[in-house]
């Protein structure tokens, strides 16, 4: 089953993305994204933007780590994760830059509207820069709360 354009548009657009991840070393690593870019169709490719503070403990992935992201809207709490592997970490691009900001701007306006929480407290949240994360996913998954959680949306039947 491949991943549809518009949960790949979902998944691109603003979701609060949280990412963890595990190297080849075994050891764990969680963190925020700051935005992410990705195709649809059989072969899911993407970009996730993550904190540059964090690029350290990230290396550790490079190469072949799995890593796993979880996108969430945060008004309708629509969540969708992938499963895969990183590639490699590259400098970011102007188009990568462009995500980063239109993420930003849509995560700290959903959270400060649904939490009622200032926007300048929120805001206090984003990192100062942002380093890009080259990722392949094999698996999908709906991860929105209720009943269909946890279904396969992408990858080897069960």
């Amino acid at each position: 089953m491949a991943l549809d354009a518009e949960t790949a548009e979902f998944l691109s657009f603003k979701a609060s993305l949280i990412i963890g991840a595990i190297g080849a070393d075994g050891r764990p690593f969680a963190t925020r994204g700051w935005g992410l870019t990705v195709t649809p169709g059989d072969e899911v490719h993407g970009r996730v933007l993550v904190p540059a503070e964090d690029a350290g403990a990230l290396a550790h992935l490079a190469g072949g780590g799995r890593i796993a992201i979880t996108g969430t809207d945060v008004p309708t709490l629509r969540s969708v994760q992938l499963k895969g592997r990183v590639a490699e970490f590259v400098a970011c691009t102007d188009d990568d830059l462009r995500v980063h900001e239109r993420h930003a701007e849509g995560f700290v306006s959903d959270v400060a509207m649904a939490d009622h929480i200032p926007r300048e407290h929120i805001a206090l949240m984003r990192p100062t820069s942002v380093v890009t994360c080259t990722f392949t996913a094999d698996e999908a998954f709906d991860q929105t709360p209720g009943p269909s959680a946890g279904a396969r949306l992408l990858g080897p039947e069960r």
